[in-house]
């Protein structure tokens, strides 16, 4: 030891002893296991000096992770991150919606609100009107097909949750006519005034014929007034243009011209093949007796050299009775048929005509 001289040797040691009266009042420590800072509140000591491990702080809500603190940020996680008591709180939220057939639309009728987007088994769509069937989930517009001929009608509709139509209903809404199921897009057009096929037109591609009103019912039409149609037959209207006064049933073609100063048949001439007796005509005879029933004489003052042709007709010219003889003697006239009224008796030889009137009772 003395050659060490006064310094201290290496077999020198000092021994600190401290004592119990020097700490006057202990702390508590509490343990920060994770090292955020913050302390368990249920893993405590207590010291005169802080301990490695240790601190003040005894607020820490979960002492075996870092990230969960008083203060920390709070993550969807459904965890209290900042030790506040609460969960997920401040956090923008999301409503999801039971997914259960899995088609990604989702049940309106239960949902969950979460400040996650995507929950397994959940999603954001709420549309399925079948939650229980993968292949339905939209509702479908189905219109009303009251004829049954397949096709329905536009302006009565209702949605099912269905991939096939209800019994009366069809997917398809061109019907023109719901009340005839005759009448539908694709129909055979026929004559009928009516729009069979739903196109917006009538009888369209049918033959058509001109036909010519009738106003007076001689089966005589008015050329000044037509239609066009595919029908045969049409009330008040003919075939015929030839009428040259369709206010008046006496007059048309083929009627017996009468001395009336008028164009009875439409040929542009009046009173043709009259001989003016008057004025010395060839032909006449007398009626007797007149009026009669029917039976009568046509008593002849001249004589026709060739055949003589008697014709009788009523006042609108219809032929009663036509019959020619070979003699112009007194002739003897019965009609075949019954008639009572007065009737217009016309006689021809050669190109010579004469008319007079009989009263027939």
């Amino acid at each position: 030891e003395g050659n060490m001289g006064a310094g201290i040797s290496f077999a020198d040691y000092w021994v600190v002893k401290l004592f119990p009266e020097a700490c006057i009042t202990p702390v508590i420590f509490y343990a920060d296991t994770d090292g955020d800072g913050f302390g368990d509140a249920t893993d405590s000591i207590s010291a005169c000096v802080p301990l490695m491990g240790y601190v003040f702080n005894n607020t820490d809500c979960n002492d075996t992770d870092a990230t969960i603190y008083p203060g920390a940020p709070e993550h969807c996680n459904g965890i209290d991150d900042n030790c506040n008591g609460l969960k997920d709180e401040g956090l923008t939220l999301f409503t999801l919606y039971l997914d259960a057939d899995g088609d990604g639309y989702g049940n309106t009728l239960i949902d969950t609100i979460s400040c996650l987007t995507e929950i397994p088994g959940f999603v954001s769509d709420s549309t399925d009107c079948n939650d229980e069937d993968y292949d339905i989930h939209d509702w479908v517009m189905f219109y009303t097909d009251a004829d049954g001929d397949g096709f329905g009608d536009v302006a009565n509709a209702a949605y099912f949750c269905s991939l096939l139509p209800p019994a009366g209903y069809v997917t398809d809404s061109t019907d023109c006519d719901e009340t005839n199921p005759n009448i539908y897009p694709g129909a055979l057009e026929i004559c009928n005034t009516i729009d069979d096929n739903c196109n917006s037109e009538i009888d369209e591609g049918l033959p058509s014929s001109i036909f010519y009103e009738d106003s007076d019912g001689d089966g005589y039409g008015n050329v000044l007034i037509d239609t066009i149609t595919c029908l045969t037959f049409i009330t008040g209207y003919v075939s015929d243009s030839t009428d040259c006064d369709d206010t008046n049933p006496a007059i048309s073609p083929g009627v017996l011209e009468v001395q009336n100063g008028i164009d009875d048949n439409c040929n542009d001439s009046i009173d043709e093949g009259f001989v003016d007796v008057e004025n010395g005509a060839q032909l006449d005879f007398e009626i007797y007796p007149n009026p009669n029933t029917g039976e009568f004489y046509l008593v002849f003052q001249n004589k026709c050299m060739n055949n003589l042709q008697v014709s009788i007709a009523n006042l609108v010219g219809q032929t009663i009775y036509s019959q020619i003889f070979l003699s112009t003697n007194n002739i003897f006239i019965k009609l075949t048929e019954p008639f009572s009224g007065i009737a217009t008796v016309t006689i021809k030889c050669d190109t010579e005509f004469i008319h007079k009137l009989v009263e027939i009772i």
